[in-house]
């Protein structure tokens, strides 16, 4: 895996790429609002039925083979949008076209250091290039070889706390991040405009190879975060609550009559593409 080496660009949206044989996907799409808010979307994942969920996880708990998102959540035709607010609200939506009424008050931005959301995905042919419209700028990350699994955890940190023994210019140099446990990982740092209420902060990307959860070879695509406070986070026997989203879901129909949409009635669609 060929990670970017620029170290910390400034712009309004970024599009997380990665390319497989020389063919770009789209994985997400990172937007910094003006009011401070991170956006996380997924324009090009091939599958707009999903499930969304508040989770709880305890002491007791098995990620992520555990998180059953259909006992806690609702089922949705389209892709939505996770926001996270300068005051901790966290929650999925779609203008006009969904209810953000999976929400949970998260940390607020101005007190969140360290996870703040994580990615993983099956099958990186199931997600289309960025259109040739879109002017966000683009995020590589080339995979070499067959990936599988691909997890994509993004933690958030203040640049002005950065140390770095880096001099002079960076280009070719890989981006190195010192995580909690001690362990140096190597990743993509991006940044929201200097103006920005948040200016002096960053997110630092880490993909990486995971082992698949099942044989299954069906693409599939899973978003987690809203999390807690990092020292509450940590303290499952008090349980955890976070937000998780899953693209497909399925026997969809089905699902739909038992636990319910967060779809506005005249958006909810039989068969979602």
């Amino acid at each position: 895996m060929t990670l970017p080496s620029d170290f910390v660009p400034r712009c309004k949206e970024f599009n997380i790429i990665t390319v497989s044989s020389g063919r770009p996907h789209r994985i997400a799409k990172i937007i910094f609002g003006s009011d401070g808010s991170i956006y996380v979307t997924f324009p090009s994942f091939s599958r707009s039925d999903g499930l969304a969920a508040v989770l709880t996880l305890t002491g007791d708990a098995k990620y992520p083979a555990s998180l059953d998102l259909a006992k806690y959540g609702k089922v949705t035709g389209h892709r939505v949008k996770y926001s996270h607010h300068p005051d901790g609200l966290a929650h999925f939506s779609q203008k006009k076209k969904v209810r953000s009424e999976i929400r949970r008050k998260a940390c607020p931005l101005n007190l969140q250091i360290g996870h703040l959301f994580t990615i993983q995905l099956q099958g990186v042919h199931a997600f289309n290039p960025p259109r040739p419209s879109d002017t966000a700028h683009p995020i590589i990350i080339t995979i070499e070889g067959e990936i599988r699994t691909l997890k994509i955890v993004c933690f958030r940190t203040q640049l002005s706390k950065i140390q770095t023994n880096l001099a002079g210019q960076r280009e070719g140099r890989p981006i190195f991040m010192r995580t909690r446990d001690g362990s140096l990982r190597p990743g993509v740092a991006i940044a929201p405009p200097q103006e920005s209420p948040f200016g002096d902060s960053m997110l630092f990307l880490i993909p990486e190879e995971v082992t698949p959860s099942s044989e299954d070879q069906e693409p599939f695509l899973m978003f987690l975060g809203g999390f807690d406070y990092y020292e509450a986070a940590l303290d499952l026997s008090q349980g955890t609550s976070f937000l998780g989203l899953l693209y497909p879901c399925s026997d969809f129909n089905k699902l739909r009559s038992m636990i319910g949409t967060i779809d506005l009635p005249s958006f909810q669609a039989e068969k979602p593409i």
